[in-house]
Order: C-alpha cells, then sequence, then structure tokens
C-alpha cells in the first residue's frame, strides 16, 4: 500500500512538459506574439514581418496562425494572403492560406492554421490585391510550444 501511495504521489508532482516538476518556471503556451491589422487598404502589403525571429531552442516550434480577411466596400477582383517562413524540416516555405477572396461588399474568409517553424527564422506574410475596392485584415500568431 505504501508504495502505491508513493508511486502516485510520483506520478501527482511531475507535469506533462518533459518530465518538469510542477512548481518549476514552465512558458505559458498558447501565448499571442504577433498581430497585424490593416483597414481600408487598397493596395497589395509586400512583406510584412509578422516576427522578425522566432527563439533559439526548441528545434520545432509549432504556431497557431488565425487570419480574417474581408473586402470592406463593393469591387471586382481578388485578394489572396501568403506566408513564408523556414520548416525546421522542409526548409523555405511559401503557401497560401487565404485562397482567393473575391471582392465584393462585405465578403470575407478566415482561415487557422497550424505551423512548424525552425528556430531563429522570421514569419513573413504578403497579401496579393488584384481587385477595385477596400479590404481588411487581422492576423494573429500565438506559439503553442
Amino acid at each position: 500500500m505504501r508504495l502505491l501511495a508513493a508511486l502516485l504521489l510520483a506520478l501527482s508532482l511531475t507535469g506533462h512538459a518533459h518530465g518538469q516538476a510542477i512548481g518549476q518556471s514552465q512558458s505559458v503556451f498558447p501565448a499571442v506574439v504577433a498581430n497585424a491589422n490593416v483597414t481600408g487598404s487598397v493596395a497589395s502589403i509586400t512583406n510584412q514581418t509578422l516576427l522578425a525571429s522566432t527563439p533559439p531552442s526548441p528545434p520545432s516550434q509549432y504556431y497557431r496562425l488565425s487570419v480574417y480577411m474581408e473586402c470592406t466596400t463593393a469591387g471586382t477582383g481578388t485578394n489572396l494572403l501568403t506566408l513564408t517562413r523556414v520548416d525546421d524540416i522542409l526548409g523555405s516555405l511559401t503557401a497560401t492560406y487565404i485562397p482567393s477572396l473575391a471582392c465584393t461588399a462585405n465578403n470575407l474568409d478566415r482561415n487557422v492554421r497550424t505551423i512548424r517553424v525552425a528556430p531563429s527564422s522570421a514569419i513573413t506574410f504578403s497579401t496579393t490585391y488584384a481587385a477595385t475596392g477596400t479590404w481588411a485584415i487581422a492576423v494573429t500568431l500565438e506559439r503553442l510550444y
């Protein structure tokens, strides 16, 4: 019985984060690390830095990217968002996270993605605006662990 109690006590004092004991300093995740908000725009955004450099460790870092894009006044054409980052295994990656959004009044799209990023690397985004009318975008980047 004593052995079982000692085992249960030992298990209850160990957290899930790589065996750290409760009471040791741990980072709180998820944590918002960057935001970008643009309103009333009529042009593309070129290489906007969302995060200049990820921490030097751990080797694999996971982030959640939340994007909300809206055409706020009627027009014609499309807008899309592209994210550039360095994956710790695949290297430099550029991917479209909001597909072409038709720019009609109050048309919106939102997307949430989990991405993996290499240490000490930047995360940037750009938009390709080929439309008339105005648009707005909100981008939030959270570090998951």
